[in-house]
């Protein structure tokens, strides 16, 4: 008798082994004629692939396998101690292990194909993969078989065009950049020294044919040499495949068919060993969540689910677009299961104590992802598998009972444009984070749809960061005004009635009233607390430090990346009045306040001998070295004064034109530049604008007490 894995942990009968037999032969038939897509196989070993039931693989756990490149004693135990064996104290059904180094083609297992990634150079002084492989076994061997002994399915994750081979350079070479990339450079979408307006130089250009085979191979050998029970293409990891878009432009419809057509080869792979060992390797994709943005990347995710090339697709990953209705949908069509991609959201800024990375947060993001009939969740970039939340999100009903974070947004989309040109016109979702604020303007309503799971019809709270109190916002649910209740932490605290809230989208609407006027301070301790942090932060070269007399910033150093600055999101849109005063003193060097509105950008520059606005082309001479000044700088339409201690000093009517860097819309203040040093100390800053800065929401669902 044989065993499936995974979701098909059941015994096959006679018939089923002679149907994978004849199956077998279809396929390698199929391969050997050449056809562009992979034999049909029956009806009764497709319809194994996603197991009985479709909901048996609720979590799955991506191990990046970077444990093999920091392992100070190379042994399976302590290799098995560090993110694999405390799964087994969880509810996590499938690993995702990652047997890679820093790019594509290099990999911590025993390859022929690839390169193995032996380098103890620098940071990897304890790379065992060398080691592992004297003693006859590898990391994906080790963690394979360890899986297969304890009953979890484990999939062999390869990142698709891993690019942290980035920081390469000749006279500064990365161990991990491949003989591929070295002895090939017209296969990359750029140089070091001549970097595309989009994604990373270092990555593969798909259209070479040499690249797409190189893949292909990777997979054919992983699937005869290993037992695991699928493979997972992660196109996450990272987004670039045509340099017509890494250019600025979209992939062609001849793009689009060369990576539908690796698919299909990849598919023919996994279907041919499958049949020949008699167990389905089954094929997972994790992409972005807009068949749209796919397609402009160069992926047909939907051709892909519609000629069945796949058997699960995880969504979400840098950035999520759409609510996760929207991928189910799609999926579910077609017949293949949909993850919920859970990655860590490195949100900057965060005041506390409600944060994005909390297990109460998880909890309530698996709860979400549960209610729109996502069927798992996929956790990426956690790198500890003790995390109680593990043993938890696998179960609607008991994450009903347990207390939970919802946040309006979680993971900044940011990073959809930095791969795609005009990638955040695919976004169909809120950003509200301590980042990207909310301007409310007076009398104006903002809806902020909250996605959630049952909340078992508790009572809750809704916590409001803003620049204003908040008993003068108006916040209503379902038509009903929430009662303001008190404020903890510098958090607004609104009571949300039991039975109000429901699973799927709950839409709170904000409403500021018609006299507002926002004015915040800042202290230099607030300042750096607060603030986010810009730049470099390397001790003696480029720093902060809080002393009796304000928070100094210095760049000491004229290396490439060494400069320091703190950064504030405010409320103010294109052409809005506003206002910032800052309280400092010059000491060296160059400093620099600099203030956006989303559309136009100055900066005013302190020198020891003068101020200047660095777009206008205005200066106004002084000593700005000899004590601390009042700096006060009012914008508003195309219009920018600049006073000092009370007194117009620069008056830049008119001339307000400079354009703001990625429409940001925030205040910054700091020393330098990577190619120059500066100093001074900031003592206060206040921020003045019409209407209210919304910083964040989150509704805090209580547990429920037997």
């Amino acid at each position: 008798m044989f065993r499936l894995s995974g979701w098909g942990r059941t015994a096959m009968n006679w018939v089923f082994i002679v149907t994978w037999t004849a199956a077998g032969a279809l396929v390698a038939a199929a391969c050997t004629a050449g056809e562009a897509r992979p034999a049909k196989l029956p009806p009764a070993v497709r319809g194994d692939r996603t197991g009985p039931p479709r909901r048996s693989r609720r979590v799955i756990f991506d191990n990046d396998g970077m444990d093999a490149q920091f392992l100070p004693t190379p042994t399976p135990e302590a290799l098995l101690d560090v993110r694999t064996r405390p799964l087994l104290d969880t509810k996590v059904t499938t690993v995702f292990y990652c047997s890679r180094s820093s790019g594509l083609g290099v990999f911590t297992h025993n390859t022929r194909v690839g390169e193995v990634f032996t380098s103890r150079e620098g940071r990897y002084k304890d790379n065992a993969t060398a080691a592992f492989i004297r003693q006859g076994t590898d990391p994906l061997r080790i963690v394979t078989e360890f899986c297969r002994k304890h009953g979890l399915e484990v999939f062999w994750t390869l990142r698709m065009n891993d690019c942290h081979d980035v920081i390469h350079r000749p006279d500064r070479p990365y161990p991990a950049f491949s003989h591929f990339k070295k002895e090939h450079p017209e296969w990359l979408m750029g140089r070091w020294d001549k970097r595309p307006p989009h994604g990373a130089w270092s990555a593969f250009d798909f259209a070479v044919p040499e690249v797409r085979k190189l893949v292909a191979d990777c997979v054919e050998e992983v699937c005869r040499k290993y037992d695991v029970d699928g493979i997972h293409l992660d196109f996450f990891r990272h987004l670039m495949y045509f340099r017509e878009v890494a250019q600025g432009g979209r992939a062609t419809p001849e793009h689009i068919e060369l990576m539908t057509d690796l698919i299909r080869r990849i598919r023919r792979i996994t279907e041919r060993a499958g049949a020949e060992r008699g167990r389905p390797i089954l094929l997972a994709v994790r992409v972005p969540d807009s068949v749209g943005y796919c397609r402009g990347m160069g992926l047909d995710v939907e051709r892909w689910l519609s000629e069945h090339l796949v058997d699960m697709l995880i969504v979400s990953g840098y950035f999520r677009l759409n609510p996760w209705r929207v991928s189910v949908e799609l999926g579910h069509r077609y017949g293949v299961p949909v993850i919920a991609g859970l990655s860590e959201s490195r949100g900057r800024g965060e005041p506390g104590p409600w944060r994005r990375n909390t297990d109460a947060s998880y909890r309530a993001r698996a709860a979400a992802a549960w209610a729109a009939q996502c069927d798992g969740v996929y956790l990426f970039n956690l790198y500890d598998a003790r995390r109680k939340f593990l043993s938890q999100i696998h179960d609607p009903d008991l994450l009903a009972r347990l207390e939970q974070d919802a946040f309006l947004t979680v993971r900044d989309p940011a990073g959809a444009a930095r791969p795609l040109a005009g990638g955040l016109s695919f976004l169909k979702r809120p950003v509200l984070t301590p980042e990207h604020v909310w301007a409310l303007k007076p009398g104006l309503a903002r809806e902020a749809p909250f996605e959630l799971g049952d909340p078992a019809g508790r009572p809750a709270r809704l916590m409001v960061l803003a620049s204003m109190p908040g008993a003068d916002l108006r916040l209503s649910l379902r038509g009903r005004r929430l009662r303001f209740k008190n404020v903890e932490n510098g958090w607004l605290c609104y009571d949300i009635p039991a039975g109000l809230l429901a699973p799927g989208i709950n839409t709170v609407r904000i409403v500021a009233p018609l006299a507002t006027k926002a004015q915040t301070a800042f202290s230099a301790r607030d300042i750096a607390k607060y603030w986010l942090l810009r730049g470099s932060n390397i001790p003696g070269k480029a720093f902060e430090k809080l002393t009796s007399k304000g928070l100094l910033i210095a760049d000491r150093s004229t290396r490439t990346g060494h400069y320091h600055y703190r950064a504030f999101p405010w409320a103010v849109g294109p052409g809005d009045p506003a206002v910032v005063t800052v309280r400092m003193r010059h000491i060296t060097g160059w400093s620099s306040v600099a203030f956006a509105d989303g559309r136009n950008e100055d900066r005013l520059m302190f020198y020891p001998d003068h101020i200047e606005l660095q777009h206008c082309g205005l200066r106004h001479a002084m000593d700005t070295t000899d004590g601390f000044h009042d700096y006060r700088v009012e914008i508003g339409n195309h219009d920018v004064r600049v006073f000092v201690d009370g007194k117009l000093r620069i008056d830049g009517r008119g001339r307000y034109n400079g354009r703001a860097s990625g429409n940001r819309t925030m205040v910054l203040l700091g020393a330098a530049t990577s190619n120059a040093r500066g100093e001074a100390i900031f003592q206060r800053v206040t921020l003045e604008t019409q209407g209210a800065a919304l910083r964040d929401l989150v509704i805090v669902l209580p547990e429920v007490k037997d």
